[in-house]
């Protein structure tokens, strides 16, 4: 196989991991929504906790670098979070 090949495979598994970002992040508008109605707070550390240790755990299975998934997790809630802060926060 080809250097560019394998660089389209990359590419296009790249796109893939960009469409479930927004795909998650469409939930995540959802669950601010839900938040809101039902006076739930934004942020929820247990459940982060949970999300992060699955995730280690998930990434130790595949052996990949725990690090960083546990950055790409980290930002993927801090920007669940600021999600639902902007729609919470609008009247």
């Amino acid at each position: 196989m080809e250097i560019e090949d394998l660089r389209k495979g990359i590419d296009k598994i790249d796109n893939k991991i960009i469409e479930l970002i927004k795909e998650r992040l469409s939930l995540v508008s959802e669950v601010a929504d839900y938040k809101k109605k039902n006076n739930i707070p934004v942020e929820d550390s247990e459940r982060e906790k949970q999300i992060i240790k699955s995730k280690k755990k998930l990434a130790e299975e595949f052996n990949i670098n725990v690090e960083l998934i546990e950055k790409i997790i980290h930002e993927l809630l801090e920007e669940s979070r600021n999600i639902q802060k902007k729609i919470i926060d609008r009247e």
